[in-house]
């Protein structure tokens, strides 16, 4: 068994055609795998009556662009074709760089309309405050389509104040109550940066409770670094345009200010 360790070890930590030959195809094989498992949870998982979110013939190309870039950089990493990246105690600055294209790339392409609504929900309750109306009509002015507790609209509220600015200014007819399609480009821009901010400040937040848990600062910075690329993380935020971030954030401050013992400022969050 020694001898088989070692040869094994050798093997692995030797820089050959064949080495590079095995990973790769080993890494390709666990990737299929891993495709196939996600294909047959999924439509066990997430089919609601005769709704489901991603059809089968998309979902090849929702898990390739969530996942693919990871292999990707797992062959890198791994040192299997090329001497890239062979320093792995930290997160080098092009890991941020490859990752970051495709979080840009994301975050510009693609939209779900619940962001919408809540945008133009937000915008709705900026405008009551603005009229002197009673925060207590805002459901009942939605007329049913606002689902989401107060204070998130409350949030989205403060973030309509350039909106409503740039566009008083441009002369630009305002957003009114529900005229979802009415929202360009820009604006949905805008809004989708408001969870965006969170979600880089919780990947901070990450490298901060990681050097209080005596993490070294290497290590704390790829705690970080893996919310960053998580693919479920990033498909929420950037593709789906979700608000998870902003719970997270403050979760996580909670668990921060708790290894501090600073026990008033979590229950003030809390």
């Amino acid at each position: 068994m020694k001898i088989l360790y070692k040869k094994i070890h050798s093997f692995f930590h030797t820089k050959s055609t064949s080495r590079s030959i095995v990973i790769s195809s080993l890494l390709l094989f666990i990737y299929l795998a891993l495709f196939y498992l996600c294909y047959f949870l999924f439509y066990i998982f997430v089919k609601i009556d005769s709704y489901i979110f991603i059809t089968p013939k998309y979902f090849s190309i929702f898990f390739i662009v969530s996942t693919f870039p990871l292999l990707i950089l797992m062959l890198l990493k791994l040192n299997t074709w090329t001497d890239f990246w062979p320093n792995v105690e930290k997160p080098h600055l092009i890991d941020y760089m490859f990752f970051g294209i495709i979080i840009l790339f994301l975050y510009f392409s693609f939209n779900q309309v619940d962001l919408t609504w809540t945008s133009i929900h937000g915008k709705t309750l900026l405008d009551m405050v603005w009229r002197g109306n009673s925060l207590l009509d805002f459901y009942i002015t939605n007329q049913g389509f606002a689902n989401y507790l107060l204070p998130q609209y409350i949030l989205f509220a403060f973030w309509s104040i350039p909106v409503k600015i740039i566009y008083t200014l441009l002369g630009f007819i305002p957003l009114g109550i529900n005229e979802f399609e009415r929202i360009n480009g820009m604006t949905l821009w805008w809004y989708k940066l408001l969870p965006s901010l969170f979600y880089f400040g919780s990947a901070l937040i990450f490298y901060k409770i990681g050097i209080k848990l005596c993490f070294s600062k290497e290590k704390a910075k790829w705690l970080s670094f893996i919310w960053f690329i998580f693919p479920l993380s990033v498909f929420s935020q950037f593709i789906f345009g979700q608000y998870d971030s902003i719970g997270v954030f403050f979760e996580l401050l909670m668990v921060y200010f708790f290894l501090q013992k600073k026990i008033l400022k979590m229950l003030s969050i809390f």
